[in-house]
């Protein structure tokens, strides 16, 4: 989509390019709708600028109660959407037509690992989660490394030291381990066989497809990014 400079909060036009990766929903509550998942091209950092600042975490999660905690997440949110610059691969969960989730990595990392490297999930609406938005967007990333038949490692990121200790039991879950380490950044991988163990835990809980889609869609007009 052409866009005007007045339209652009960047002052110069772009155009939104978002892919219809893969569409994902609940099985115990298929009513709850799907979750669809756009992979992102460089093209789409001015729309993503724009939700990021949009994204009001004061009101989305008003439980969260230290600010702190609000910043590391916002800043985790930021270096994902930044991945499109490093060129790594970045999908975008969405749900209702609302941005709420992604993730950011490198499947071409070295002929062992994958890596991912910045993963957040958020709100919808006030005080409202999605349900399994963080596994549905993971399941891309395992996918990926199946298909290359590769570990997937990340490093967690040390400006979000609260972030760092909560996700380390998130990942824990999934299979992922610590590598020793003398640095300060807690490296973690899994192994290669995991993404088929991940994928049967995965596919309990909610069905999943690929849409196969080369047609890019206007994501300044498909998403509604005002939370």
């Amino acid at each position: 989509m052409k866009i005007s400079p007045q339209n652009n909060l960047y002052g110069s036009s772009c155009n939104f390019k978002g892919i219809p990766y893969a569409r994902a929903a609940l099985k115990t509550l298929p009513e709850y709708g799907d979750i669809v998942i756009y992979q992102l091209e460089k093209t789409d950092m001015p729309f993503l600028k724009k939700m990021i600042k949009n994204i009001n975490l004061e009101k989305l999660a008003p439980d969260v109660k230290n600010r702190e905690q609000r910043d590391e997440w916002k800043h985790i949110i930021k270096e994902a959407a930044a991945g499109l610059n490093r060129d790594e691969t970045v999908f975008l969960g969405t749900y209702k037509n609302k941005p709420c989730g992604i993730v950011s990595g490198i499947p071409y990392y070295n002929e062992e690992v994958s890596y991912l490297s910045y993963f957040a999930t958020w709100p919808y609406k006030a005080g409202e989660n999605v349900k399994c938005a963080g596994k549905m967007l993971l399941k891309n990333v395992f996918e990926q490394a199946k298909r290359d038949k590769k570990a997937i490692g990340l490093v967690m990121d040390s400006k979000a030291p609260k972030g760092r200790r909560n996700n380390k039991t998130f990942y824990h879950k999934l299979k992922f381990h610590d590598l020793n380490n003398p640095k300060v950044y807690l490296k973690i991988v899994t192994a290669k066989d995991i993404p088929n163990v991940i994928e049967k835990e995965f596919d309990s809980v909610f069905s999943y497809e690929l849409l196969n889609s080369t047609q890019d869609k206007d994501l300044g007009k498909i998403l509604d990014i005002n939370f």
